[in-house]
């Protein structure tokens, strides 16, 4: 389960919530997870599970301070734009150094130790807005 804070990165929660709704995200596989040396993170939103891709243009952002601890969701930013793109990723451990470069946009509030248990090639069956609070 996870909570989305659409009031501390307003433009990355929104396109990511709009992405839910339009179930883009559902059957995508993760792509990118880097666990050695240590756990860092996972990483999908690639439309046809194609890390050059995504859903929409990147999008510029304004950066709220929200670090990057372990359990964070945060949107990927394109290095040639600056701007987010579809793809997202869960952080498996603290990452400082990603702080006013990705936004941040909700964390993983249960359901951690089956987050790091995902790797390259599992799907997500669904994901699904159950609130709006």
């Amino acid at each position: 389960m996870v909570k989305i804070y659409p009031s501390k990165a307003p433009e990355a929660a929104e396109a990511f919530l709009d992405e839910v709704k339009k179930e883009d995200y559902n059957s995508l596989k993760f792509f990118r997870i880097l666990k050695k040396p240590v756990p860092l993170l996972i990483q999908t939103g690639a439309p046809e599970n194609n890390p050059l891709l995504s859903y929409f243009k990147p999008r510029p952002f304004s950066y709220k301070g929200i670090p990057h601890y372990r359990g964070s969701i945060a949107m990927a930013v394109d290095p040639l734009s600056g701007g987010f793109t579809s793809q997202f990723y869960i952080l498996l451990s603290d990452a400082p150094y990603l702080d006013r470069k990705d936004p941040v946009i909700g964390e993983i509030i249960k359901g951690m130790e089956v987050i790091k248990k995902i790797g390259i090639g599992d799907s997500i069956l669904y994901i699904k807005q159950v609130s709006d609070g």
